[in-house]
């Protein structure tokens, strides 16, 4: 077993909080996505990749639309920055239900259906966003 580093051998820590009223520490601005969390078959219609500029230049802006049985959209975006995005290889992974080797063209992506669990996650200022957690392959191929 590893020592642990000299800084934290004298490091001590106390309970902070161990209550909380849920209305207190909610925003009363909240902004619920539209999309509902939950298990969804989506179909990838269509997808984007703009080059950001101003505060974000260099970064790639990918951007995948599904659309579920109902024919309702959802969009869900990645930022590829230095060219990396784990969240985004993950979700190719998924979705394909294997690793590709080599490059791979996102655009093939389209026309795909996944089995997608979809998740809500709020900004500290109570905007509400809707993300595909994890999904797998309708039809593994």
């Amino acid at each position: 077993m590893r020592e642990l580093p000299e800084a934290l051998k004298n490091f001590r820590s106390e309970l902070a909080i161990n209550k909380i009223n849920l209305f207190d520490i909610m925003d009363e601005d909240i902004k619920v996505p539209e999309y509902p969390e939950g298990e969804v078959k989506l179909k990838i219609i269509e997808f984007n990749s703009t080059k950001m500029y101003g505060e974000y230049e260099g970064v790639i802006r990918i951007e995948f639309i599904f659309e579920d049985e109902e024919k309702n959209k959802f969009r869900q975006l990645f930022l590829l920055k230095n060219g990396k995005n784990d969240n985004l290889a993950k979700f190719v992974c998924d979705a394909l239900g294997y690793q590709p080797e080599g490059e791979f063209e996102l655009k093939s992506l389209e026309g795909k259906e996944i089995i997608a669990v979809l998740h809500h996650y709020y900004t500290q200022r109570g905007i509400g966003y809707c993300n595909i957690a994890f999904c797998d392959p309708v039809n593994r191929e």
